[in-house]
């Protein structure tokens, strides 16, 4: 019972096991998707100072972004006491590089532009 209306502290309320990988795999979709979308908006605005070159830089982004979505999907849909869900790092260092790639998009846009 509690005194003056406190809550009583009792067990802690753990969620099931299979909500955080859950979220956590949507969380990795989320962002490889909007890594894709930012590659086409990129892509679009560059496309007339940057010509055909944009093209290949999109589709390596836009390949970078679907490598970051399915290996964040195939992490989650294995076994948890599976020795190859441990954490190697590919799905973070294939967004760092398409991330990079738009970064240097654009910054090779806004070198070429002519300034009126």
């Amino acid at each position: 019972m509690s005194d003056g209306g406190a809550p009583v502290a009792g067990p802690a309320h753990t969620p099931p096991p299979g909500f955080q990988p859950e979220r956590t795999v949507l969380a990795w979709q989320r962002t490889a998707l909007a890594c894709a979308a930012g590659a086409a908006l990129i892509a679009r605005h560059t496309a007339t100072v940057l010509g055909p070159i944009v093209l290949v830089i999109f589709t390596a982004t836009l390949a970078l972004s679907v490598v970051a979505f399915v290996l964040g999907r195939h992490r989650y849909e294995i076994a948890a006491d599976e020795p190859s869900r441990r954490r190697d790092g590919r799905a973070p260092a294939a967004l760092a590089f398409a991330v990079l790639a738009l970064a240097m998009t654009e910054l090779l846009s806004l070198t070429l532009q002519e300034v009126p």
